[in-house]
């Protein structure tokens, strides 16, 4: 039962992958550094953006008030060190509610469970995240393997929309 777990455990998080671990450490970093920006952002503009980080390659998505332009946040991720291009998908609107934060966080639990049982297993080229019942995808797959996990992810109920921004493999 144990060694089972650990081998989930592996599996989901991915023994071995296709990023570097350079790249991946990298993009570690400038989450923190993009999450602190965001943070101070969304207290003092009263926005409410997150992002996701791939290969230096930042999506940003979330909502933000009216009479509020993306332009300054999107030109301070772009001057932080290993990010190549920002990705804005962000929208007007009001902030999530606790029930809408909860069916999203609901939504990404049934979307891994899918691409695992369709034997997607993490690999460091595809993040995914949802807000407001949307699928936002980043990664660096060939074209046959995007349709199978869009296909994939398809199969889940709940979704909006799906958006993708993916580089080719």
């Amino acid at each position: 039962m144990r060694i089972s777990i650990i081998l989930l455990i592996f599996m989901l998080f991915g023994c071995t992958n296709n990023q570097t671990q350079t790249s991946y450490w990298s993009d570690k970093k400038s989450q923190i550094n993009i999450s602190k920006i965001l943070d101070q952002e969304n207290k003092t503009a009263q926005t409410d953006l997150h992002s996701s980080v791939l290969n230096g390659n930042v999506l940003l998505f979330g909502h933000f008030p009216q009479n509020y332009s993306t332009d300054s946040l999107i030109f301070k991720l772009k001057s932080l060190p290993n990010i190549k291009q920002v990705f804005d998908n962000s929208t007007q609107g009001r902030p999530l509610s606790f029930q809408q934060i909860s069916n999203d966080n609901y939504l990404v639990l049934k979307i891994n469970t899918s691409l695992l049982a369709d034997g997607f297993i993490s690999n460091n080229t595809l993040n995914f995240s949802a807000y407001d019942s949307t699928v936002f995808l980043i990664g660096t797959v060939s074209q046959n393997k995007r349709k199978q996990i869009i296909d994939s992810i398809q199969k889940v109920s709940g979704i909006n929309k799906i958006v993708t921004f993916f580089n080719k493999d």
